[in-house]
């Protein structure tokens, strides 16, 4: 399909130097107001019409309100005490909870919820957007569809029914609808960020629209915090767009507001990319751009490794990054793992080779349990690769015999309720377990 055309001409172009909003004090969050309907269009579309009471509607809008979940979840408390009989604080504990987390609790919540009263359009509407991040896309149509019969002019069923149509026919006038949302100043920050970030995803938009979507949220305040948007921002224009000098430029105007890690790596990936671009591997050609990565970090890549271990677009960085020791071996990324997880979580061997070798921790947590029985468990079907590295952990002193869930550990599991894993890694497991 060809790449998008969207009409982004007329958004404003949005300075670098833009300051950093700061969180809003408690004070503020307490004067948070429910949003007046929104004029989109031909459409004037309202956020969650049918919640009982105005102030139910100002507590929903406050757990938008940067910094002001906590208060949005005391406010919430004392209404529920006060109207134990209002079903529509469904709604909203159902957000809060998704917002902490949560899903499959928001859906056991609101679901009873939504049954024993089917014209409860909100609730449809917060099911069907939960549906759709779940990709159960034809259960969120039937729950927006539900709500259409009541609320035909609800903001978030607009918005979910776009977003699901992005997914599957990402055509023109979907985009523009999206667009549309997202300019404008009426609409709240939340469904603006929502509708130009389902742009950016929108698999045939063109790099021009999405460049102007990135732009377009710095424009306003949102829960996500400017730091993050335009530093989303400079990770673009310098992966994506090959356009390394405006993309170091955002991130220096990030670092220059905030001390914030993400955009300090991305930094220093941006000049390991133009290295590897000169060279496959560290050289005199090269030497210029590496140092300028290693002062971004402090004179160590080593913060890069789990980055490069598992990112496709990053593995040509990895000769520069595994060129030195690791510091730490055993540092977490954003996502809380640590170099040795990833390897196991993305089936890389070689990087769990790398890791191992530097000194990292065969038994380190990795999501519920350990590396092992991450690798054990996990649903590939590659079981020669998870021998593997089963035996790369094993290897090095890693426990043969994890938790699984309550008392049972990794052996019992295997031998009693999973004929395959009985089948294709226990012996190897117990041969590991009896030299222990």
């Amino acid at each position: 399909m060809a790449a998008m055309k969207l009409v982004f001409l007329a958004l404003s172009v949005i300075p670098i130097a833009a300051r950093a909003q700061m969180l809003s004090p408690e004070q503020a969050c307490l004067s948070v107001k429910g949003p007046a309907p929104a004029k989109v269009g031909e459409r004037t579309l309202r956020e969650a019409p049918d919640l009982a009471s105005d102030e139910l509607r100002n507590i929903n809008a406050t757990m938008n309100q940067r910094g002001c979940f906590q208060v949005a979840a005391a406010q919430l408390e004392a209404y529920e005490a006060a109207h134990p009989d209002d079903f529509t604080a469904s709604f909203v504990k159902a957000r809060l909870v998704w917002r902490a987390g949560s899903l499959a609790d928001a859906v056991r919540l609101l679901e009873p919820v939504v049954r024993e009263h089917p014209d409860f359009a909100s609730g449809h509407v917060l099911l069907g957007a939960m549906a759709t991040d779940q990709g159960k896309l034809d259960e969120a149509r039937n729950h927006y569809d539900a709500a259409a019969k009541n609320s035909p002019d609800d903001l978030w069923m607009h918005v979910g029914r776009l977003r699901i149509a992005a997914q599957l026919a990402p055509t023109v006038q979907v985009g523009t609808q999206l667009v549309e949302i997202a300019r404008s100043p009426a609409v709240p920050g939340f469904a603006r960020e929502q509708s130009a970030m389902t742009v950016i995803e929108m698999r045939n938009a063109s790099l021009a629209d999405r460049e102007a979507a990135f732009r377009l949220v710095l424009d306003f305040e949102s829960a996500t915090p400017w730091v993050m948007k335009a530093t989303n921002l400079g990770r673009f224009l310098i992966r994506d767009a090959g356009r390394m000098a405006e993309g170091r430029a955002v991130l220096v105007s990030v670092l220059e507001k905030s001390n914030y890690d993400e955009a300090r790596l991305v930094l220093a990936e941006s000049w390991l990319l133009e290295a590897a671009a000169i060279d496959a591997l560290p050289s005199a050609k090269n030497a210029e751009q590496v140092e300028k990565a290693k002062q971004v970090l402090g004179g160590d890549l080593s913060a890069l490794a789990p980055r490069v271990s598992v990112w496709p677009n990053l593995r040509a960085l990895r000769p520069f990054v595994y060129a030195t020791k690791l510091a730490d071996p055993d540092a977490r990324d954003e996502n809380g793992r640590t170099a040795a997880c990833n390897a196991a979580v993305f089936g890389d061997a070689d990087a769990l080779a790398r890791a191992l070798a530097a000194g990292g921790n065969p038994d380190v947590e990795c999501g519920e349990s350990t590396a092992v029985r991450f690798v054990a468990l996990n649903t590939s079907e590659d079981w020669a690769l998870k021998r593997q590295l089963l035996q790369m952990l094993l290897d090095k002193g890693a426990s043969p015999d994890p938790v699984v869930y309550g008392t049972t550990g990794l052996l019992a599991f295997c031998r009693e309720e999973m004929p395959v894993c009985k089948k294709e890694l226990l012996p190897l497991l117990e041969q590991y377990a009896k030299k222990q």
